[in-house]
């Protein structure tokens, strides 16, 4: 394990998007020593006035950085910036930790670790929470290997987000995330067609938003849903058709999974075909 603690450590944060802007900015104002990287010049320019380094090479954030964070797109991405060619396994340094923040399928970090130098620690710590909780550090963290690695690196987790939890062997913060997401998505998608049953019968829809906040439909999708069904065109990259995606990835995860271990999940498998679908209707209706 690295010598220096953790706040002495540097660290390199690989995408700056949706959330991964507001986690890095939150590490660095609780004290520590930030270097990002992003495809995007306007983002790394605004990660500087942050307060974070710049490198323009993920070669240059390896060698540099004992602890490196990723949250990027999907398992192919995730694959190309950790173990591709001039990647990070390429060019770290006597000690790594990787830590992996993307929602991928758990085979491809318990891959990474299996074939890591042997001086690189690969974690897989998905995060849960809207782009306002990664913003207050209110996000939680699923996470997957080495129990004295996560010890070692929890202040720094500490910073971004109000809740680390141990969930087992490396992959296994993945499972906890695609089973989150699984619930999570569907139930967005189930709020919102009874939202719209309820308006086409003529209901005022405050009135019923307010009234299924005090029933057995409350939950986190109802008690965010003005936020979760309006402005995403400002946050996610692509607006609903991005979201849309990432919606569909994490389902079509959620059944690959099931179907590893022999599970029927009949619901999840009518929500994935229904996704696309179902975003668009929400752009149309505003």
């Amino acid at each position: 394990m690295l010598e220096r603690p953790v706040s002495e450590t540097s660290i390199g944060f690989v995408g700056l998007g949706t959330m991964g802007m507001p986690m890095a900015k939150n590490a660095i104002k609780a004290g520590f020593d930030v270097t990002g990287f992003d495809l995007r010049e306007e983002i790394l320019a605004a990660f500087v006035e942050a307060g974070g380094d710049r490198t323009d090479s993920l070669a240059a954030l390896a060698t540099e950085c004992a602890i490196v964070s990723v949250i990027v797109q999907d398992d192919d991405q995730v694959k190309n910036v950790v173990a591709g060619p001039d990647g990070v396994f390429d060019h770290c340094g006597d000690e790594t930790l990787v830590l992996i923040h993307s929602t991928i399928h758990p085979e491809t970090p318990e891959q990474l670790a299996e074939t890591a130098p042997g001086n690189v620690t690969v974690l897989d710590a998905p995060v849960s929470g809207t782009r306002t909780r990664a913003e207050s550090a209110d996000l939680a963290f699923m996470v997957g290997g080495d129990e004295q690695a996560l010890d070692y690196v929890r202040p720094y987790l500490d910073s971004m987000g109000a809740n680390v939890h141990a969930m087992g062997d490396v992959g296994s913060g993945e499972v906890a995330k695609i089973a989150n997401n699984l619930v999570g998505i569907s139930n967005m998608m189930t709020t919102a067609e009874g939202v719209a049953l309820g308006t086409e019968w003529g209901l005022d829809q405050k009135d019923l938003l307010a009234v299924m906040a005090e029933s057995s439909a409350d939950s986190f999708v109802l008690e965010n849903w003005e936020w979760l069904t309006d402005g995403w065109d400002d946050v996610q990259p692509g607006g609903w058709d991005g979201v849309a995606h990432i919606c569909q990835k994490d389902l079509l995860l959620a059944l690959d999974l099931a179907e590893s271990v022999d599970l029927p999940v009949p619901g999840t498998a009518v929500a994935s075909q229904e996704v696309p679908a179902f975003f668009r209707g929400l752009t149309d209706e505003g």
